[in-house]
């Protein structure tokens, strides 16, 4: 289809630039910062804070997750420091694991609301200097509100007395699709216990992970709405919840 964008597919197979000693290569898919400057320099950082221990460690659920990442092979697991600088081949840079506790209230098939307790673990990267050490070379525009009700009214007025239908979706795990370039896999660690845990997809609190996930997706959109007649089809991508609107007959939608 001649899509500008030629290299998300290479990060599936080699893994993606997180900014620190790669970045990705513009394809003119997002607007350019200015400033591609890292604020520290990468091999400065110091391997391992001391002091306190990483708080997940303290969270019997933190733990089965991690447990469960580990499992699914998003993160590796390490008895020793050598054996994970082995794998990762370099000196790594270990920060602490936080989890955020959220609240959310949810509405059940009975109509009854309950609450919802989720658990996101966060790498410390601010604290342990990876955030300063890393570049953002591109800003992922989000549609606005508007260009999604625009758009479908363009499609309600090309199929006047036809339905209109949307599908909201939300990528599930959507940072963890994307596996790590090999070379910077080592600047997202972490030690629970006796044990290292080096994180192999892209990290939730990173400078790069939103730039991977924006590319990447929004190519899946623009080859899934090249196929399908664009004055009655139309796409807009926040972030992983993509919104496609159609127009046309039932069969056809």
């Amino acid at each position: 289809m001649g899509d500008p964008d030629d290299v998300v597919e290479t990060w599936f197979i080699k893994g993606s630039p997180m900014g620190i000693r790669k970045s990705p290569e513009d394809r003119g898919i997002f607007p350019l910062y200015s400033d591609v400057e890292a604020s520290a320099d990468p091999s400065a950082l110091l391997t391992e804070e001391a002091g306190t221990r990483s708080y997940a460690e303290y969270d019997k659920e933190a733990l089965a997750e991690v447990a469960s990442m580990v499992q699914k092979r998003w993160i590796r697991e390490f008895p020793s420091k050598m054996k994970a600088k082995k794998f990762a081949r370099g000196r790594l840079v270990i920060s602490k694991l936080i989890v955020i506790v959220k609240d959310k209230l949810k509405t059940g098939a009975d109509g009854k609301v309950f609450k919802k307790r989720k658990r996101r673990l966060i790498l410390n990267l601010k604290r342990s200097g990876v955030t300063a050490a890393s570049v953002k070379t591109e800003r992922p525009q989000l549609p606005r509100i508007l260009d999604a009700v625009f758009a479908t009214l363009k499609i309600m007025k090309n199929d006047r007395g036809k339905k209109v239908r949307q599908i909201l979706l939300d990528f599930r795990n959507a940072f963890f699709q994307f596996p790590v370039d090999p070379d910077e896999q080592r600047f997202f660690a972490t030690r629970l216990k006796n044990n290292i845990f080096i994180w192999t997809r892209c990290v939730q609190g990173s400078r790069g992970a939103p730039l991977v996930c924006g590319r990447a997706l929004a190519l899946a959109m623009r080859l899934c709405f090249g196929l399908v007649d664009g004055d009655r089809a139309s796409s807009s991508t926040y972030v992983d919840d993509p919104l496609s609107t159609y127009g046309g007959t039932d069969e056809e939608q």
